[in-house]
């Protein structure tokens, strides 16, 4: 089995991620991490700014698929997989699992202070509407939601454990 984690940028998924690797004894995959190996670029800003976000979806796309075969992987993935409804099939391929982590907007603004380094939350009003846009994506993809607001990443990951139990890991 695979477990990929999706939600808003912000809310948790590469701390959530790594925590809940380490409890299963999972190798874990930080999305980002691929596609910036396979990239050649510094960044993702990089990747954004000198060939867009178009490729950054295409390399994105790629690395899933080279994931889709594997077992016993925790996955880390970007906010913006469910922009390309052919990711859901490499999510899904052999049992994986998809895991929306969920946190309100108010408490992305938070976490994401002044957005550095996350080129789509350089404008708040635009990164909100992506937001808005996004959420009803990651419910649709996603085989269990888990409020990531309000609990420790610890508890966040414990509580995904659980249910991974419970749904035959």
């Amino acid at each position: 089995m695979r477990v990929t984690l999706v939600g808003f940028m912000g809310c948790g998924k590469s701390t959530v991620a790594a925590l809940l690797a380490r409890r299963l004894g999972w190798r874990l995959v930080e999305m980002d991490e691929l596609i910036l190996s396979n990239s050649g670029e510094e960044s993702i800003e990089d990747i954004f700014q000198k060939r867009g976000e178009g490729y950054f979806r295409d390399l994105e796309c790629a690395c899933l698929n080279s994931l889709s075969k594997e077992d016993k992987l925790v996955v880390s993935a970007g906010g913006g997989v469910v922009m390309r409804p052919e990711n859901l099939d490499a999510l899904k391929a052999g049992g994986g699992k998809v895991v929306y982590l969920e946190t309100g907007f108010e408490e992305v603004k938070k976490r994401l202070g002044d957005g550095r380094g996350r080129p789509l939350f350089q404008d708040v009003k635009q990164a909100e509407n992506l937001y808005i846009f996004r959420v009803p994506l990651y419910k649709r993809f996603c085989d269990v939601k888990v409020k990531s607001e309000d609990k420790t990443p610890e508890q966040v990951a414990q509580e995904i454990q659980v249910w991974l139990a419970q749904a035959g890991k």
